[in-house]
């Protein structure tokens, strides 16, 4: 802060000036002049605006050099109830290195969908930056953002139709596993019991203290000690795994801390609660539900912290394809059998009940069963086998669901287009829905001479890199590869590539600019309570 926490006289800035002026004569004489010195406030924040233009130009110009641009928002409302929209652009320099520039926040009057495109449409005509330019947009799934009929996304497409939409993975994801929970009654009640329990521990000094002295008791005996509880944030991208193994590590502890707490607590309201969450403890099936859900969203958590680098769509669909793969490669009776293992294991180390069969119920009269007596499970274990494989299978419905957008298939076509191109097959057909798509942002002669060429020197480059089947990230490699006249030779191929990585993955940018504002802002109350501290304690 250049004013600092004082008088005028007192700043920052005027104290720099002064400690400069102790080693050069000019800026002692200028110090001394009574008028005309530059200093005063108003002065500083015309000086703040100078700056911040220039490094505001100097990234308008990297900018301009890229054929195409992408285009990210969020919005939200500050400590202060003002409404703040954030704008990040993405783009791909010339050796293919992506960059997403942070353009700024702005205070808006209202978040509907004509100011926030307003907002978007003047920040871009600010920076000198066509719209024409814009091929791709990635926001969060708001009606605002994304409504089919007078959402941002809508009213920019109306404007420039190759500017793609695309759903943020990250949102896409987190909407994903929060679906596959509610799916599964076994996970949904695992969650809600563990949210009850990380409010009761890190909510009460006491009950914490106690749980903490327990914990280390646990860790002493057995020689390996275990992660703390960890708060389970429902709003957060996906991290509810890492709170879920908490409690499964701590399962002990924690009985043994409510069988103390319980006694030291005269409020019934909250008695209640460590009363139920002690017995729930004591069920099986919240055990089963906690060991499941910690599996299965480690997978997304996994998921949505690798999309929330500076990752292209493309690559997106490639590591979600990843994740749905080996979810599916759970489903096996070989995992189940050790996931049951890991589970009966607990049960004999905590007091938790044994599993047995649920109740069995008559088919309701409007279904008619014919002459069938009915199917039941003959066992516990093939009982929780059946709810282990639909957790599985909802979990990979789910993801499918929300990555499956109807900008997928550009997206397809134009990763498509380069792997047939690479290999040397039949690519027609994805270059004439490419070419009709994007009209004159290619020219196809060109293109289609260019891709022979990069399909016979690719073959070269594979087999000298142990020939096997291309991947989207070894045709990525290869063109980082070529040295500038040979990425001149292949420009139109350039150009695709360049189309592939400019459409975002997530909208994790912009998400970012927010909390680095809070963190900023965090630290300057810090740092001027402190320099109140310091100036108390001379006094």
């Amino acid at each position: 802060a250049l004013r600092g926490d004082g008088d005028e006289a007192d700043s920052n800035f005027l104290q720099l000036l002064q400690l400069k002026a102790e080693e050069d004569p000019v800026v002692l004489e200028w110090l001394k002049r009574k008028t005309g010195k530059y200093t005063s406030p108003e002065v500083q924040n015309d000086l703040l605006k100078v700056m911040a233009m220039h490094v505001m130009r100097d990234i308008r110009s990297c900018m301009q050099q890229s054929p195409f641009l992408a285009l990210m928002m969020d919005e939200t409302t500050d400590i202060s109830n003002n409404e703040q929209t954030t704008i990040v652009i993405r783009w791909v320099a010339d050796n293919l290195e992506v960059h997403e520039e942070f353009l700024g926040l702005y205070h808006v009057p209202s978040i509907d969908a004509q100011t926030l495109t307003t907002v978007a449409k003047d920040t871009l005509v600010r920076m000198n930056l066509p719209l024409s330019k814009l091929r791709g947009q990635c926001y969060d799934g708001a009606s605002t953002m994304r409504g089919a009929r007078s959402g941002v996304a809508t009213r920019i497409c109306e404007e420039e139709p190759r500017a793609v939409y695309t759903h943020c993975y990250g949102h896409s994801i987190n909407l994903a596993a929060s679906d596959a929970v509610k799916e599964s009654k076994l996970m949904r009640d695992a969650l809600d019991t563990t949210h009850e329990i990380t409010k009761l521990i890190k909510y009460s000094p006491r009950r914490e203290a106690i749980f903490r002295d327990l914990k280390q008791e646990s860790d002493t005996s057995t020689g390996n000690p275990s992660p703390g509880i960890r708060v389970l944030c429902p709003t957060r991208w996906t991290v509810r795994a890492n709170s879920l193994a908490s409690i499964v590590s701590n399962y002990s502890a924690l009985q043994s801390t409510w069988e103390e707490a319980v006694d030291l607590v005269r409020d019934s309201e909250t008695k209640a609660r460590i009363n139920g969450v002690s017995a729930q403890m004591r069920k099986f099936d919240f055990l089963f539900g906690t060991i499941l859900g910690e599996m299965l969203l480690q997978h997304t958590d996994n998921l949505s912290r690798t999309l929330q680098k500076t990752m292209s769509a493309a690559e997106g669909q490639q590591v979600g394809r990843m994740v749905i793969d080996t979810l599916a490669a759970v489903r096996t009776q070989t995992s189940f059998d050790l996931f049951w293992e890991k589970v009966a294991k607990l049960v004999e180390s905590t007091d938790v009940e044994e599993p047995h069969l649920p109740r069995q119920r008559r088919m309701p009269k409007r279904f008619d069963p014919g002459s069938s007596s009915g199917e039941f499970h003959t066992s516990p274990k093939l009982y929780y086998r059946q709810l282990y494989y639909d957790a599985v299978d909802n979990v990979i419905n789910c993801l499918k669901d929300r990555f499956n957008q109807p900008g997928y298939k550009l997206y397809c076509n134009l990763e498509q287009l380069l792997l047939k191109a690479c290999q040397q097959k039949a690519f027609e057909d994805e270059f004439q829905i490419i070419c009709s798509f994007y009209k004159e942002d290619f020219q196809p002669d060109i293109l289609r001479a260019q891709l022979l060429t990069f399909g016979i020197h690719f073959a070269a480059y594979n087999e000298a890199h142990g020939a096997h089947a291309p991947t989207f990230f070894d045709i990525q490699d290869y063109f980082r590869s070529l040295s500038v006249g040979q990425r001149d030779l292949l420009h139109q191929v350039v150009r695709v590539m360049k189309l592939i990585l400019v459409m975002p993955a997530t909208n994790a940018s912009s998400e970012r600019s927010f909390s680095a504002l809070r963190r900023v802002k965090s630290y300057l109350r810090s740092t001027m309570t402190q320099e109140r501290l310091n100036h108390l304690m001379v006094l």
